[in-house]
């Protein structure tokens, strides 16, 4: 997962991370192959909005990226099938003060691999996987935000 800002030259949200993958981890945005743009997940704070971009970027190998160090601290993969595992997911929750921004109660998903996936990451990938796999995933994060863009009964 990379992240970042829109720049005033990016014409959409799209552009945006295709810019950001290419300026993080220096793949090129031209061999992006653009699959969906998930909807939105808040911080915890409530005050920013993350729009997660799905794309396929083919097979890489990692000596091939140039992963700038001042703003990406490591560069790994992790199998689909291994996220997909409920063996190998953990929870965190986090009850909320009634002073905090957020106003509700979450839990968050935490991914066991090495390294470890946990905070805003773990809950775009956790929507990445429900959205990619609906039928074979049990999506984890739960939050009131989550609540309205998912189908009921999840």
């Amino acid at each position: 997962m990379l992240g970042g800002t829109v720049d005033r030259e990016d014409k959409s949200l799209e552009d945006a991370a295709l810019r950001e993958c290419e300026e993080e981890i220096g793949f090129p945005q031209k061999n992006i192959d653009v699959w969906t743009m998930l909807p939105p997940l808040p911080d915890k704070s409530g005050t920013i909005s993350v729009y997660g971009v799905i794309g396929n970027l083919g097979k890489i190998d990692q000596k091939d990226l140039k992963p700038n160090h001042d703003e990406v601290s490591d560069v790994f993969t992790v199998p689909i099938h291994f996220l997909c595992d409920p063996s190998n997911i953990r929870y965190t929750k986090f009850r909320v003060s009634s002073t905090s921004p957020a106003k509700v109660d979450y839990t968050m998903p935490v991914f066991t691999s090495s390294p470890i996936v946990w905070g805003l990451t773990a809950c775009c990938l956790d929507l990445a996987l429900y959205c990619l796999f609906p039928h074979d995933y049990q999506i984890v994060s739960r939050t009131h935000r989550m609540k309205q863009i998912l189908p009921p009964n999840t």
